[in-house]
């Protein structure tokens, strides 16, 4: 075998390589939905409730906002923020993946709604 030919082969191997990277490189977004807690037994409700949507899978970071000026005794307003792996960088595959996470947080103990802010989804760089 020649010189030419092996650097030719290392170069394909190479390239074999960065295209199957590419296509397995983790990507993350970060999206906001909107909350509403029932917080009637006890001020914890929403730390609580927190705590078992980061056990959502798939999810890695979440941040809150209480809207108190929007809240009442019985109920919090609650911006809520996390970024999430989708199953398949495609739109239609995450927009179902979004669907599925709601549905799973209005499974959780004292969330009484849940809104998609689709207009904030972004990619995480």
């Amino acid at each position: 075998m020649n010189i030419k030919r092996l650097w030719e082969n290392w170069n394909e191997y190479i390239s074999e390589i960065k295209t199957l990277a590419e296509r397995q490189a983790v990507v993350e977004y970060s999206i906001m939905y909107k909350l509403r807690i029932d917080r009637r037994e006890t001020r914890a409700v929403i730390e609580d409730t927190l705590a078992r949507i980061r056990a959502i899978p798939n999810i890695t970071v979440v941040t809150s906002n209480t809207k108190e000026e929007s809240s009442s005794p019985s109920h919090a307003l609650v911006d809520v923020e996390f970024k999430f792996l989708p199953v398949r960088d495609e739109k239609q595959i995450i927009r179902k993946q979004l669907n599925q996470i709601k549905n799973e947080m209005k499974t959780k103990a004292y969330v009484d709604g849940v809104v998609i802010l689709y207009n904030t989804i972004r990619k995480v760089e």
